[in-house]
């Protein structure tokens, strides 16, 4: 039955997603990120329900080409040179059968990334885009939350089965990333009722981040709970809610999770925390053989015999550990140059976010611009801080918010902010409060 009213909906959606490029890019992500079709059994749970998303998108944009705008700003080239570099360094991978696959995910990523560039051009659209992607996460997050009282935090909370979420570390780091945007976005719609649910999808969404077992998340929790107390007016409020927060958690999680959180402080003897400083040594080392690194799918035993300082830690049988690290997963597959790239994709963002919520003070009406601005600045450094321990360059939350940022900075500097919001749109507050 879930399969049928899945299916239906999405069938529903597509004419509409035909007419307007925004309701297919919404309906792509719904699919992609959301992955409903994995809750059900049966044929729906197989059906490539994305590609067709993709596809209709595509077609929409080409029926409506005058209504996209280029956006011609400094984050467009860093973003297309890391793609180009990326596609080099795929020509003179490692392992080039293997390599290309790989490409051909990512290559769909950042073409969805682009096509989110030139549809999201209003501040209307802005809104309808971040708040659908809240909701597709953030739901995720109510689910995980209620399995986990219902279980008493015994069991890892997982994403959709089959899908880039599916993992605990995936799960927790999308539900890190998605947690300021509902606290700070909340206040941008109109009607209280709005607001409360967004709020109550953060919450659920930092339970269910904890429920994980994550020890990234956590370290992402923590970073995002300092900047958001960091950038909030009442600090005081902000410091007792997130007090409270800590203090029940503490109180409600199983033995089990804290010997998982354990290991942190005790890296030294933890496999898992050997394994990564094992593959960060690896990555430096194979970028340091090879100009234009390993290319995708480098991680391989053979690799690690040759550029690892202890390769039985990190191969089993035909199979190796990843990198346990963007910045490290770009240096291996890419080399220097590829890490420098990627590295200009998120300071060029965070730089631009920084000015754009300086700018919003001189505006009469820019507390919107400061809104978004700081929920994508906490949002990317949650990103920074629980990709230091996860192979997740190419996470696909990661490059819509690089969309969704370059969209703000287009929609603020060609004054397309200036026109009349949706009735789903607060009215302009006079006083700025995260919290």
């Amino acid at each position: 039955m879930r399969g049928i009213l899945v299916v239906l909906l999405f069938a529903l959606a597509l004419p509409f997603a035909l007419r307007r490029p925004l309701v297919g890019l919404l309906l792509y992500f719904w699919i992609s990120i959301m992955n409903p079709h994995r809750y059900t059994w049966g044929f729906t749970e197989t059906l490539p329900l994305a590609q067709i998303a993709a596809l209709v998108t595509l077609v929409s944009c080409l029926f409506n080409f005058k209504e996209l705008k280029f956006p011609r700003l400094r984050e467009i080239y860093p973003f297309f040179l890391f793609w180009l570099f990326i596609t080099i360094t795929t020509m003179y991978s490692l392992y080039p059968d293997l390599a290309w696959e790989k490409w051909k995910i990512v290559s769909k990523i950042f073409l969805m990334t682009f096509i989110t560039m030139l549809v999201v051009t209003t501040r209307e659209k802005l809104l309808y885009f971040i708040v659908a992607i809240m909701a597709y996460i953030g739901l995720i997050g109510v689910k995980g939350t209620i399995f986990g009282i219902r279980t008493a935090g015994q069991y890892k909370v997982w994403g959709p089965p089959g899908s880039f979420l599916a993992d605990n570390n995936d799960i927790g780091l999308a539900l890190v990333m998605i947690i300021p945007l509902c606290f700070f976005v909340k206040n941008l719609l109109a009607k209280k009722i709005y607001s409360h649910g967004v709020f109550f999808m953060g919450v659920a969404s930092g339970i269910s981040a904890v429920l994980t077992f994550s020890r990234g998340a956590l370290l992402g929790l923590a970073t995002i709970g300092l900047f958001y107390f960091l950038q909030a007016k009442n600090k005081l409020a902000v410091f007792i809610a997130l007090v409270s927060a800590v203090v029940i958690s503490l109180s409600f999680l199983p033995s089990s999770w804290f010997e998982r959180m354990n290991t942190i402080s005790t890296f030294k003897s933890d496999a898992s925390a050997n394994q990564r400083l094992d593959s960060w040594t690896f990555s430096y080392r194979l970028a340091r053989a090879h100009a234009l690194g390993g290319g995708f799918e480098c991680f391989t035993p053979e690799q690690y015999f040759l550029y690892s300082p202890n390769p039985t830690i990190n191969v089993s049988g035909e199979d190796a550990h990843t990198a346990h690290s963007i910045y490290f997963q770009v240096l291996a597959e890419h080399g220097f140059g590829g890490l420098i790239i990627f590295l200009g994709c998120l300071l060029s963002t965070i730089f631009t976010l920084r000015k754009l919520n300086r700018f919003s003070r001189y505006l009469p009406d820019g507390d919107w611009i400061a809104v978004y601005s700081r929920a994508f600045t906490v949002s990317l450094t949650g990103f920074m801080a629980c990709g230091a321990f996860l192979s997740r360059a190419y996470f696909d939350l990661f490059w819509i918010i690089y969309a969704a940022a370059a969209c703000l900075k287009a929609i603020v500097f060609s004054d397309n902010w200036i026109e009349e919001p949706a009735a789903v749109m607060a009215q302009p507050v006079k006083v700025f409060n995260p919290a």
